[in-house]
C-alpha cells in the first residue's frame, strides 16, 4: 500500500520541480543565448530603452566582419546589466551574425560557469572580449568610456 501511494505522488512531485527548475525563475549560468538573457526583466527593460548612436553604427559595420566576440558577465552585476543589453541591442542594428557571439553567465558566487572562463583571466563583469583569427585583439572590462559605440570603435580600429 506504501509503494502505491508514494507511486501516486512522486510522480507529479517530480514533475512539479522539474517544471519549476526549468521555467520559473531559474537562472541558467554557463554559456547563455541571447533570448535567455533578454527574458531577464533588468536586461530586457534596459535593450528596450537603450539609445544607440546610429551615427557610429556604420563605422563598427565596416570593421567588425572577421570579429568573434566572447562576453562574460553576470545576471547580478549592475555593468552587466547596463552594458550586455546595450551591445546585443548595437550587434544587432548591424545585423551582426550572432552565431559569432557567445554569451557565458557566471554567478555571483563564481562557482557556475567559471570552468568556461578559468584561463581568460576576467576578474571584473562584464568582460567582452574581441577576437580575429581565433587571438584576442581587446576586451572591454566592466563600464566602457566614453561610451560602449566609441570603444568598440577604438578597439576595431587598432593597428
Amino acid at each position: 500500500m506504501r509503494k502505491a501511494a508514494f507511486k501516486q505522488y512522486a510522480i507529479p512531485i517530480l514533475l512539479i520541480a522539474f517544471f519549476y527548475l526549468n521555467c520559473c525563475g531559474h537562472n541558467q549560468y554557463g554559456i547563455v543565448t541571447k533570448k535567455y538573457i533578454l527574458s531577464l526583466d533588468k536586461f530586457e527593460n534596459v535593450y528596450k530603452l537603450s539609445k544607440i548612436d546610429k551615427n557610429k553604427l556604420d563605422k563598427i559595420k565596416t570593421l567588425i566582419n572577421d570579429v568573434q566576440i566572447e562576453v562574460i558577465f553576470g545576471d547580478w552585476c549592475s555593468d552587466s546589466i547596463e552594458n550586455v543589453p546595450r551591445l546585443i541591442k548595437i550587434l544587432e542594428e548591424i545585423n551582426f551574425d550572432m552565431n559569432k557571439i557567445k554569451f557565458i553567465n557566471i554567478d555571483k558566487k563564481r562557482k557556475l560557469g567559471i570552468e568556461l572562463i578559468k584561463d581568460k583571466h576576467v576578474e571584473r563583469f562584464p568582460t567582452i572580449i574581441f577576437y580575429k583569427s581565433g587571438k584576442e585583439i581587446s576586451r572591454i572590462v566592466e563600464t566602457p568610456h566614453p561610451t560602449l559605440e566609441d570603444n568598440i570603435i577604438d578597439i576595431l580600429t587598432k593597428k
